[in-house]
């Protein structure tokens, strides 16, 4: 069971140094970085950098598709470069991102789970009836570097 902590409780905590600091750094100097919170986690299918995952009822990763309610939300994004199937990785879940060559969006563009392409981005709403709405972020710096906090709410398009 998790513990609940109050006020006083964490200020104490803090204090004596239970809870680390983390300096996220969002201006990253170079390609295919992230700075953020990742947890470690496997894979129900082979999954690419910068990919888009779901949970699935196995409890293993697989690409998230703003097409169907079935392979959403995205909760994560994987950090490195190929990860086979059953295998465990690196996945952020906030954070910030840099890649050069696979997102390129434009400055300030919101970012979706594309309704086309399993496990991508995408900065264009899904429109189609029964496709999934979820913003997972914000190009915040260049072209290249996204700002990555998937919401879990979904809105389904009528």
């Amino acid at each position: 069971m998790a513990e609940v902590y109050r006020d006083k409780e964490i200020r104490e905590h803090l204090e004596a140094g239970y809870f680390p600091h983390h300096n996220i750094i969002a201006n990253l100097a170079t390609d295919q970085t992230w700075s953020g919170l990742t947890a470690t986690l496997q894979a129900g299918e082979t999954i690419t950098r910068t990919e888009l995952v779901y949970v699935k009822n196995d409890g293993k990763m697989w690409l998230a598709q703003s097409d169907a309610a079935a392979t959403m939300p995205a909760i994560a994004m994987f950090t490195g470069a190929t990860l086979a199937a059953n295998a465990w990785g690196r996945f952020l879940l906030i954070g910030f991102y840099r890649e050069d060559t696979l997102l390129t969006f434009g400055l300030g563009d919101m970012l979706y789970v594309s309704d086309t392409v399993a496990g991508a981005f995408d900065n264009v709403l899904p429109a189609d009836a029964g496709e999934q709405v979820q913003v997972l972020g914000k190009c915040l710096i260049g072209t290249h570097i996204i700002y990555f906090n998937p919401s879990l709410e979904l809105v389904e398009i009528a």
